[in-house]
């Protein structure tokens, strides 16, 4: 009885993911927008300005769209209102506007626009950066922080510029299940092994990983495996040339930096590290 049992839990887990399977093979799009050198790096947070990191602000943004960047990534926050906006996270956009809540709890959409950030920087709510978007065909949107995918599909309709990094197994069945074309599936500590993590990515066909740096410089076979199965590595955060030069060359990656000159292939300013 206990056999039979166990035969029909293991015969309905694999019908389950075959379905998952298919449905993530017809969901999926796979990386076809090139090996250009541009496509190697995105805006981290918006990008860099003067000397900042995570702004996540109108004028970062602008300002890696004028350096030719083509891949940005902004961190979502929920407000109390259901819309998304750019915000590292609520505790920290309220210390860097001036809130006089110390807190790390939303606030609405109302409030959130009426701030400046570090008192020189403007705000991005969803309706902002879609119009970014929409306006510039060829440019690419990376999401991170939120996993409402219904919210964020409703909120960014180019949903094959769109990638969006989720966190852990259940979010990333979510995310294909919602129909988002490129989920990036974020590596996590690793505490159960390479040999474990690699054979959840390919257990579920994932095409896109996310990655910190310390995380490939700890573990470089993996990574120069998964680069060998075809998926498409993303690597955050560096500044740092020596770094850039080998994820670019070992692992065709993809890099989420502050201060890279693309043009001219270097550092700008003083934070040229990993982190």
């Amino acid at each position: 009885m206990k056999k039979r049992s166990l035969l029909v839990i293991l015969t309905v887990l694999i019908c389950l993911w075959g379905s998952f399977r298919y449905v993530a093979y017809k969901t999926i799009q796979p990386w076809s927008i090139g090996d250009d050198y541009h496509f190697h790096f995105i805006a981290h947070e918006g990008g860099g300005i003067d000397g900042r990191t995570y702004t996540n602000s109108k004028e970062a943004l602008e300002l890696s769209i004028k350096h030719g960047y083509k891949l940005f990534e902004l961190d979502l926050n929920e407000t109390t209102d259901r819309n998304l906006v750019a915000a590292h996270d609520w505790l920290s956009y309220r210390k860097n506007t001036g809130d006089k809540l110390d807190l790390d709890q939303a606030m609405s959409t109302a409030d959130y626009v009426n701030k400046k950030i570090f008192n020189s920087y403007t705000p991005l709510t969803s309706n902002d950066i879609k119009k970014y978007f929409l306006e510039n065909k060829d440019l690419y949107f990376i999401t991170d922080k939120t996993n409402n995918f219904q919210l964020i599909n409703s909120s960014f309709p180019f949903p094959d510029r769109l990638f969006v990094e989720v966190f852990g197994v259940v979010n990333y069945i979510k995310a294909v299940m919602y129909g988002i074309q490129r989920p990036m599936y974020a590596v996590g500590s690793l505490r159960l092994g390479a040999a474990f993590e690699y054979f959840k990515i390919s257990l579920l066909g994932i095409k896109y990983v996310t990655v910190n740096t310390v995380t490939v410089k700890k573990c470089p076979d993996l990574f120069a495996r998964l680069k060998e199965d075809g998926v498409k590595i993303f690597i955050y955060t560096s500044n740092d040339p020596e770094f850039i030069d080998m994820a670019i060359k070992k692992y065709n990656a993809t890099i989420y930096t502050d201060f890279w000159d693309i043009q001219n292939k270097k550092c700008i300013g003083n934070n040229c590290t990993s982190y």
